[in-house]
């Protein structure tokens, strides 16, 4: 294991216990109500009509999960970045892996955002006519 390695591991595990008690439960499949729109996962109370809103909901799922990866390789490359005047001492990224990597990250990010907006929009043009 690399030294960049081992501190961005020391890093995450200091700031998890704080950041995991603001936050709700992870996302999941079903939500916790198991309602989605008029459907009703719990009492059983849906049809082929729900597939559409579970549809929408799982999209709109796996795209924050996107979204959630692309902001902790801006975190991540930040850190490269920032910590790159340390290569004397453990080899380091240079900043120029730093800069690649949140250039990437944002360039994705972005990528993710449009694609989002354009199947949101087919899938509510394509079941709501």
């Amino acid at each position: 294991m690399s030294v960049r390695t081992f501190l961005f591991l020391v890093a995450i595990l200091l700031a998890v216990p704080g950041v995991a008690k603001l936050q709700a439960p992870g996302p999941q499949l079903i939500p916790d109500t198991g309602a989605i729109g008029s459907c009703n996962f719990v009492t059983g109370d849906f049809g082929f009509d729900c597939i559409p809103l579970y549809m929408t909901y799982l999209i709109r799922l796996a795209f924050s999960l996107a979204g959630g990866f692309a902001v902790f390789q801006i975190v991540q490359g930040g850190y490269e970045y920032a910590f790159s005047g340390l290569q004397q001492f453990g080899g380091l990224p240079d900043k120029e892996a730093g800069k690649k990597r949140i250039t990437n990250a944002i360039i994705g990010l972005v990528v993710v955002v449009f694609t989002y907006l354009i199947i949101d929009t087919l899938v509510s043009v394509i079941f709501s006519g």
